[in-house]
C-alpha cells in the first residue's frame, strides 16, 4: 500500500507518493524503498497509484501507450486494466478492487487553461472517474489509517485539507509535504521518501516539473528557501 497527497486548482496540481514496494499485503516478504512510482504521462501531467502493483503499472502505461482526448477515454482504459488484472490475478480479485488510481492533465480552451485531478477505486466509485475538488487536498491512507479514525482525525486537526484560494505554491506544497511526512514515520508500508509531480500555469507557459528526496529534507529546504534548487523541469509548453 501507498501513501499519496494531492492538490489541484484552477492553474495548479501537486501529486506526491512515495517510493516502498510492500512484498505480501502485510508486508511478510520484506520492502523495496527504490521504486520509482510517479509516472510522466505525456501532453498530461502525471499518474500513481496505490495496492496491487501489477495492475497500478499497467494502467500507466496505458495511459502512456494510448491517445487521450478527454475523460471518458481514462475511464476506459482503467476499466481494461481492471478486467485484465483480474482475468490474470482472479484471486486478487478484491484486492484490485480496492486499489486506487489517480492521474492528473490540464485541458485548454480559448478563455482558460484548468488543471484536473482524477481518482478512482472499483471498490468506492465502480467505473466512475472521480475528481478532485478546487483548493482541496486529497490522501489516500495506508492500512494503520483506514484502520484508526483517530489517526485520520488527528492528522486534519493539525493538517486541514482545504487550503486558501490565495495560498502561494509554497504554502501548498509545504502543508502536502508535511502531511506526507507523518503518514511515513507512523506506517510501515510507506517510505520516507517520496516523489513530487508538478503541473503549474505560468507567465512562461504550463510547467510540468519534479522533486524528490527525503520528505523531512523537503520540508527543511522549502522553509530555507532552497527547494528551487530540487526540481527538475520535465517539460515547458508555450
Amino acid at each position: 500500500m501507498t501513501a499519496i497527497v494531492g492538490f489541484v486548482r484552477q492553474t495548479l496540481s501537486i501529486i506526491i507518493t512515495d517510493n516502498r514496494i510492500n512484498y505480501g499485503k502485510h508486508q511478510e516478504f520484506g520492502y523495496d524503498d527504490t521504486r520509482s512510482k510517479l509516472f510522466n504521462l505525456p501532453d498530461m501531467g502525471w499518474a500513481c497509484g496505490a495496492g496491487l502493483s501489477v495492475f497500478i503499472d499497467s494502467f500507466k502505461e496505458s495511459l502512456v501507450s494510448e491517445p487521450i482526448e478527454d475523460t471518458h477515454k481514462i475511464v476506459e482504459i482503467y476499466k481494461k486494466a481492471i478486467n485484465s488484472a483480474k482475468s490474470f490475478n482472479p484471486e486478487l480479485a478484491e484486492f484490485i478492487d480496492d486499489s486506487v488510481v489517480m492521474a492528473s492533465w490540464f485541458g485548454a480552451s480559448t478563455e482558460k487553461i484548468t488543471f484536473r485531478i482524477g481518482f478512482s477505486s472499483k471498490s468506492h466509485y465502480g467505473d466512475h472517474l472521480a475528481l478532485l475538488n478546487d483548493n482541496e487536498i486529497l490522501v489516500i491512507y495506508p492500512p494503520e489509517y483506514l484502520e484508526s479514525k483517530e489517526k485520520v482525525r488527528d492528522l486534519v486537526d493539525r493538517f486541514p485539507l482545504k487550503m486558501d484560494s490565495n495560498d502561494g505554491i509554497n504554502i501548498i506544497l509545504e502543508r502536502m509535504l508535511k502531511i506526507f511526512n507523518e503518514i511515513s514515520n507512523n506506517s510501515k508500508f510507506v517510505s520516507t521518501t517520496c516523489e513530487v509531480g508538478m503541473h503549474e500555469f505560468t507567465y512562461e507557459g504550463v510547467i510540468k516539473s519534479k522533486i524528490a528526496g527525503e520528505s523531512r529534507e523537503l520540508i527543511t529546504e522549502l522553509e530555507n528557501g532552497r527547494i528551487t534548487e530540487r526540481i527538475e523541469i520535465v517539460d515547458v509548453i508555450r
